[in-house]
């Protein structure tokens, strides 16, 4: 581990630090803001979450395979976040060792710059290979619940059927009707950003004028890199269906959007 020579402290929730560092235009600290706040929110319960408490932040790089499950190698692998939580005004530490958050790094290209900090390059088929996806699988069906196959819960009302090629979009009453309306359809759901408003045209979407062509296929060339990775992550976990709010929304009818949304 290469320990960078930095601490940020904070107050959280709010990270007035991080957040006017994130509103003058650090993508790091934007980054971080976003990670932190979701990691947190999932750690803390409930009654916690009104509470301010002090955040100490500090940073490491991993070289040569030194995280569990990292791949074993010489190189730069990824980034590691360490962060202690303290209560106020005691500041006694919530736990021995704080909390980490490991996010690898890698390269979209081979370069010099990937050679010299031997970095992987991040190349389709890489991470979703059959043992993540079998280990993965296996986490799915020790989480399962029965609430899951509960008939009377909700189900979206169109879902992206991933097990055919083109995958295609289809209606979920067909698919209930088809086993008398007593099996829930199996279905994983994609939460992403869909960036600024530029970027934000470009998603392939489902509206009224398009919709017929939505359930006839959708071709790979008119997907994101996002679509096409969650489809194809749908597809290795043996999950049928995929629900991403673009397509399974259609995006010009006011009344199905507070329905489904």
């Amino acid at each position: 581990m290469l320990t960078l020579d930095f601490e940020i402290l904070d107050v959280f929730p709010a990270l007035p630090y991080v957040t006017q560092s994130a509103d003058n235009g650090c993508d790091c600290c934007r980054w971080l803001k976003g990670n932190l706040t979701s990691e947190l929110d999932e750690l803390l319960p409930a009654p916690g979450r009104s509470k301010e408490f002090r955040i100490s932040i500090t940073g490491q790089y991993c070289w040569g395979g030194g995280l569990e499950h990292s791949t074993p190698g010489p190189g730069l692998q990824a980034l590691v976040i360490t962060y202690q939580l303290y209560l106020l005004p005691s500041l006694t530490p919530m736990s021995d060792n704080g909390f980490t958050l490991a996010f690898a790094v890698e390269a979209d290209t081979h370069g010099p710059l990937q050679s010299w900090l031997d970095l992987r390059v991040n190349e389709s088929g890489y991470i979703m290979t059959p043992k993540t996806a079998s280990w993965l699988r296996s986490q799915l069906d020790a989480c399962r619940c029965p609430a899951q196959d509960d008939p009377g819960g909700f189900v979206p009302t169109r879902l992206i059927k991933v097990d055919c090629n083109p995958p295609r979009l289809v209606r979920t009453a067909d698919l209930t009707a088809a086993n008398g309306g007593t099996i829930v359809p199996k279905y994983s759901a994609l939460s992403y950003c869909w960036g600024p408003p530029e970027a934000s045209k470009l998603q392939l979407k489902s509206e009224v004028a398009s919709l017929y062509q939505r359930t006839s296929g959708l071709l790979g060339i008119e997907m994101t890199p996002v679509l096409r990775d969650a489809i194809a992550t749908t597809r290795a976990l043996e999950i049928p269906y995929l629900w991403v709010d673009a397509l399974c929304i259609v995006q010009d009818d006011a009344l199905g959007w507070e329905f489904e949304a």
